[in-house]
């Protein structure tokens, strides 16, 4: 079928051969039958010889034109049954990949909506659709995900006029990208904590508590917030599958660290950071020292709801410390653990006292965000990754008609959203565009627990398949569904003298699994919802201009990747796009 991939090995197929009517001859002999008679035609007066001969011949004619009718349109309907009989129905499947102009339809033929995709078999540009919110790509380690994908991504939207907003987890990104951003004239910010390539990329400092401090000290209905906005930070500290085999700690310390947070915020707002709120757990004294405080704490507003969940939470711990000691040093002691990464000794120590930063800005005016780790401390970094990923989200729901925001997700199992499935829901109507990078699905479903995993896959209306694990494969290949195709099956005796041949049809995936699985590294499937599939050469970021030249050499090999350039993108003034 047109337009969909080789399959392996060769398919050998047998024509049926027609043998050809005697329709020529007959014509012949009723032409020539037909010329005699109106030769020897004597007229009105004639002699009865000539009459005789003439009519004869006429009915000869007659005759040889029959059977040459008969024959020409028998051999007709055997010709054309055995044509049709070569192609194949849809009876048996009749999947097939998307054609260009379904894709044009949906805005896949410019590059005015998104990233690009690849080139599919015909090696037209295959861009983001027209709308297209969550893009799921699945690839494992060594595909490509970075430079066929991200940094194309990253580019592409910052010259669209997006903020963009882009977690480092490999440190690598930002000495790649953020020299050429700012030569650009695009306002760059990096969240370095741990002061990764300093001198090439900078710091740009946050408070990770930022929207809670922003709900706390707004507007009466902003405050409505601010507990949540604390659970959640709870939530994220602490995370809890749901398989623990006693729930009642996990649950009890993230009471602790949401306390914490909202004590802080209430008392010292300038230092309302995971430093001080880990400093609080694991100091006992101090923590019920605060408790205390909070007991007898007074504002102006007597109806202070957000001051009276705070009093009543410090009750219950006061309570349970005076009541049950060792459950209390549970409670404390689960959560100091989560925050350890915090401590005041370690590369997040203090983070976020001194900023005059705030992540809202995003939705205020176009910033490119890339919040850099250390690639050797990416277990630590985690936390630091969730929380400002939560403060981005957070940024967006305040300001719904803020900036258009795109987030480059890469490797996003390293990092958590306090609820991912609920926030998807949230965000396709707040102008904002996900791409999230996985290695597998198996490590989705682990991170999120597998009715949510199967939930973001649904929720993806792009899905981008590559490299895959024979399980996976076999999910792609049903997907791809099945198609009709012509088989002839051939018998002959021992001595061969002549072949039987029988035609018929069958089903056959587009692509069986280990054909999936077999596919080259920078080969993918590429599903929209709505479309049919459409199978992509990924290209590197070395093989489109001016993307090549504004990639600088990876921090980890050293290098940058060369190649012949295969596409043009040309940028207007106003970041209008225009690739040939």
């Amino acid at each position: 079928m047109k337009g969909t991939p080789a399959i392996a090995g060769k398919v050998h197929r047998i024509k049926a051969r027609v043998p050809r009517a005697p329709a020529n001859r007959v014509m012949l002999m009723a032409t020539s039958f037909g010329v005699l008679a109106a030769a020897t035609w004597p007229g009105l007066n004639g002699d009865g010889m000539l009459v005789g001969i003439s009519g004869l011949s006429a009915v000869m004619s007659l005759a040889a034109a029959g059977r040459a009718w008969k024959t020409l349109r028998r051999d007709f309907q055997l010709r054309h049954g055995v044509a049709v009989s070569e192609q194949a129905s849809a009876d048996h499947g009749s999947a097939r990949q998307s054609t260009r102009e379904e894709r044009a339809a949906r805005g896949m033929d410019t590059q005015e909506h998104g990233g690009l995709l690849g080139l599919d078999d015909e090696g037209h540009p295959v861009w983001r659709p027209k709308n297209g919110f969550l893009c799921l790509v699945e690839m494992p380690p060594g595909i490509g995900k970075t430079s066929n994908l991200v940094i194309g991504s990253i580019l592409h939207y910052a010259m669209l006029g997006h903020s963009v907003w882009v977690p480092d987890v490999k440190d690598e990104l930002a000495v790649m990208l953020v020299p050429h951003l700012r030569k650009l004239g695009f306002e760059v910010w990096c969240l370095n904590a741990a002061g990764e390539h300093q001198a090439i990329v900078g710091d740009t400092e946050v408070n990770l508590y930022g929207p809670f401090l922003d709900a706390l000290y707004g507007t009466r209905k902003q405050r409505r917030k601010a507990i949540k906005l604390a659970t959640d930070y709870a939530a994220l500290h602490h995370p809890m599958t749901g398989n623990e085999p006693q729930p009642y700690f996990g649950h009890g310390a993230r009471r602790a660290i949401m306390f914490a947070i909202c004590a802080v915020g209430i008392t010292d707002p300038a230092n309302c950071i995971p430093t001080r709120v880990y400093e609080l757990l694991t100091d006992p004294v101090q923590f019920l020292k605060l408790c205390r405080r909070m007991q007898k704490f007074q504002t102006m507003d007597k109806d202070d709801l957000v001051l009276d969940v705070v009093k009543r939470e410090a009750r219950n711990l006061m309570y349970r410390a005076a009541k049950n000691e060792e459950n209390f040093a549970s409670f404390l002691e689960g959560a100091s653990q989560k925050l350890i990464s915090f401590n005041s000794s370690g590369m997040f120590g203090n983070y976020g006292a001194s900023t005059i930063h705030a992540l809202s800005d995003i939705r205020e005016r176009q910033i490119v965000i890339l919040v850099i780790t250390p690639l050797a401390e990416m277990r630590e970094a985690a936390d630091f990754i969730s929380l400002a990923n939560h403060d981005l989200v957070a940024a967006v729901k305040a300001k719904p008609d803020g900036h258009p925001v795109h987030i480059v997700g890469e490797e996003a199992l390293n990092y958590r959203f306090s609820d991912l499935t609920s926030n998807l829901e949230t965000l396709r109507q707040l102008r904002v565009t996900i791409d999230l990078y996985i290695q597998s699905f198996n490590g989705l479903a682990i991170h999120y627990g597998k009715e949510a995993a199967a939930a973001i896959e649904a929720y993806a209306d792009i899905r981008v398949y590559a490299g895959l694990t024979y399980g996976r494969a076999k999910h792609v290949s049903e997907m791809l569904s099945d198609r009709t195709i012509s088989r002839q099956d051939i018998s002959f005796s021992a001595t061969v003298k002549e072949l039987g041949i029988a035609s018929r049809e069958m089903a056959r995936p587009m692509m069986k699994p280990n054909e999936v699985g077999a596919m080259q590294r920078n080969q993918a499937w590429v599903f929209v919802a709505g479309l049919h599939p459409t199978h992509v050469t990924m290209l590197s970021y070395a093989q489109a201009w001016p993307w090549n030249i504004w990639v600088d050499p990876s921090p980890i090999t050293g290098t940058r990747l060369h190649a012949e350039t295969v596409l043009t993108i040309t940028y207007g003034s106003k970041g209008a796009p225009d690739a040939r």
